[in-house]
């Protein structure tokens, strides 16, 4: 009886786990297992009540290794000028050591001399007949580059998408959409994101499409999707929220963007594999009135992996950090994050690496945000200039063509 005694108290100890180490491996878990976890037991499900470990699920978020940020820099885009027809485009590159540098862009449309119209007739410039203008309003789509190929907008021409690779400065035209030449009353790319098939290893560009057969009538919206491994266009049909910012953010081939419908706010997810649609609603602490409240700003960043939005209260210089822990699920954003006030802080622009984020400045300038440890470093003064977007871009030799092939 006594062996049988002792046999069981053994057992019984041997099943008790300490809760530090608990915390512990649960701090490392993602936030899709660590919310899905809650439900075994009540403690469980009130970890994110629980400061202590909070902090350490924040830390192991910010410190894991993530192989975005392995050998990337940082493109910075700023657009200068204060009317459309002047607008210039500026990209320059911020390195791991916070050096940062302009890049020339790519120039298609060099202007010879043996490439001007050989008459100035009045008559002929009233019907367009004109130089081909320097190449300074080329707009990057995305947040990444896909093999060390970026896609670029050109500004001056409607619909017209580059693809180029910074370190060869190779370049390559995307055909335009036959869609764009079916007779509407007029017919228009709304937003524009790129991705990778890694299924096909193919290079992906889709567009929301805005089409007004009546200037009477709504518009009309859906979604063209170019393959780079066939070279062609093709209509999908999907009924989902359009976006109201072009800003996104692209992960394990899968691009997110912000949009609305009905005064209601998601998250709409591409995956460019499947070519599939997902939607996830705003989080359940944030109202509509923050939202779409204009003093409120959003921006959505890849946090160390993971899909962050950024919330600006301008009124109080404050700051909220939520991250989504899985596709589809409203109850999955979780507010990690909230700095401030930082009042001579005005706009997020992106993340930089795994745990700084950049900011741009009220007087101009640009600073990184260390989450970790809440320092600030000032990175440049970029005078004149509006923060349009930041991309993160790994260096490769690999020609454009063979992306796809």
């Amino acid at each position: 009886m006594e062996k049988l005694l002792t046999t069981a108290t053994n057992v019984e100890v041997s099943n008790h786990i300490p809760d530090d180490i608990i915390f512990s491996v649960l701090s490392k878990l993602p936030l899709k297992s660590l919310k899905r976890f809650g439900c075994v037991c009540k403690p469980w499900s009130l970890l994110f009540d629980d400061n202590c470990f909070m902090t350490m699920f924040r830390n192991n978020l910010l410190t894991k290794d993530h192989p975005y940020y392995d050998y990337t820099s940082v493109l910075i885009q700023t657009k200068h000028g204060a009317y459309y027809h002047n607008y210039k485009y500026l990209l320059h590159s911020l390195s791991g050591d916070d050096n940062i540098v302009e890049l020339d862009w790519p120039n298609p449309f060099p202007i010879q001399e043996e490439d001007k119209h050989p008459s100035s007739s009045e008559e002929e410039e009233e019907e367009g007949f004109e130089d081909k203008p320097p190449v300074t309003r080329l707009l990057i789509v995305g947040s990444v580059s896909i093999n060390g190929t970026l896609c670029l907008d050109n500004r001056y021409s409607e619909g017209e998408l580059i693809l180029w690779n910074p370190t060869t400065n190779k370049f390559k035209f995307i055909p335009s959409s036959p869609i764009l030449s079916i007779p509407y009353y007029g017919v228009w790319p709304d937003h524009t994101l790129v991705g990778y098939d890694h299924i096909k290893d193919d290079y992906k560009v889709i567009r929301s499409m805005c089409a007004r057969p009546n200037p009477k009538l709504p518009d009309v919206y859906f979604w063209d999707l170019y393959s780079l491994n066939s070279n062609t266009w093709n209509t999908i049909e999907a009924d989902v929220p359009q976006s109201d910012q072009n800003i996104d953010v692209y992960t394990d081939g899968v691009c997110h963007w912000w949009g609305q419908r009905e005064k209601q706010a998601y998250l709409v997810s591409f995956d460019f594999s499947d070519e599939s649609f997902i939607t996830t609603l705003i989080p359940l602490y944030v109202d509509d009135s923050d939202v779409f409240n204009r003093a409120v700003g959003r921006r959505l960043v890849l946090l160390n992996g993971s899909i962050a939005l950024i919330l600006t209260y301008s009124e109080t210089s404050m700051f909220h950090i939520s991250i989504l822990g899985e596709l589809g699920i409203k109850d999955s954003w979780t507010k990690l994050f909230i700095i401030g006030p930082l009042p001579f802080l005005w706009n997020p622009i992106g993340a930089a690496t795994k745990k700084k984020i950049l900011f741009e400045k009220k007087d101009g300038g640009l600073v990184l945000f260390d989450l970790s440890n809440k320092t600030i470093e000032e990175i440049c003064v970029i005078p004149n200039c509006t923060f349009c977007k930041t991309v993160l871009h790994k260096e490769s030799n690999l020609p454009i063509g063979g992306i796809g092939n």
